[in-house]
């Protein structure tokens, strides 16, 4: 895989199809295979651009790590790539580092769209996160590993079947640790672009009410709910989002978007 410098490390990425850019960003295991089968879906028809994050897969970068690093970190990764502009697609922790990447660098980015994600950690984010992180510390990655299942996959899934991406343990806990210390309020309020949020509505990791507060924090923004499908939902119902974000990015090409921002509706249930 081909790769760019970036202060403090260097980011692995994938590019495929063509057409107008999408930067797809993944969550808490940072890793660029977390896309495969949106890339399927959308690389006939759009540039898809997939990466791991620095410490994660074939990146390399010691902690400690800050949402605002990854976020310079994807801009750096367009800038090597010669993309001025791109749509951001965010799930997860990549969901917050998309949404300060729409707030600080707005002329980078066509639309958003934001999966189960949050704007600040409230204070069940705290004690479950932190559980994470102490489970990964006293028994180690089985464990961890075991729990993250739990918390992801669907109820009617087994637990063997969407589980958790993994790497070094103490990049782990730093990228845990670079989550907690988010605090996401005032970037959200300067989001002005196009933006879509989906939620799954048995999600368990990031339960909807947080997913609807990021909606109602973006003047204009779209709220999507699946009506299951849990935290894993671009995996476990890839059918479902991809046919939902890809008729987001298509009717908010560079080409057709308007400018103007209306409020937002409370969401609709799919």
């Amino acid at each position: 895989m081909p790769w760019v410098d970036v202060r403090g490390g260097r980011i692995s990425y994938s590019v495929a199809g063509r057409g107008e850019a999408v930067l797809l960003i993944a969550g808490l295991g940072g890793l660029g295979s977390f896309w495969q089968a949106q890339i399927d879906a959308l690389a006939p028809h759009f540039t898809t651009i997939t990466f791991d994050h620095r410490g994660v897969g074939d990146s390399t970068g010691r902690p400690p790590y800050s949402i605002e690093q990854w976020a310079e970190d994807s801009i750096a990764l367009l800038d090597h790539i010669g993309i001025e502009k791109a749509h951001f697609v965010g799930h997860s922790a990549g969901g917050v580092i998309a949404q300060v990447v729409t707030s600080v660098h707005p002329h980078r980015v066509t639309s958003v769209v934001l999966g189960a994600t949050w704007m600040v950690p409230d204070e069940r984010f705290r004690r479950v996160f932190g559980l994470r992180r102490d489970v990964l510390s006293a028994l180690g990655t089985d464990a961890y590993a075991l729990l993250g299942s739990i918390l992801i996959a669907p109820s009617n899934e087994t637990l063997d079947a969407i589980k958790p991406d993994l790497t070094n343990s103490g990049i782990i806990k730093a990228r845990i640790d670079a989550l907690l210390n988010y605090h996401g309020i005032e970037y959200l309020r300067r989001i002005r672009c196009r933006a879509l949020v989906l939620a799954a509505a048995d999600d368990v990791l990031i339960p909807l009410h947080m997913s609807r507060a990021v909606a109602a924090g973006i003047a204009g923004a779209e709220l999507k709910i699946l009506p299951e499908g849990s935290h894993s939902f671009p995996r476990s119902r890839a059918d479902d989002y991809n046919r939902i974000v890809c008729e987001f990015l298509s009717n908010h090409a560079a080409s057709q978007s308007d400018t103007s921002i209306t409020a937002g509706g409370e969401g609709d249930r799919l």
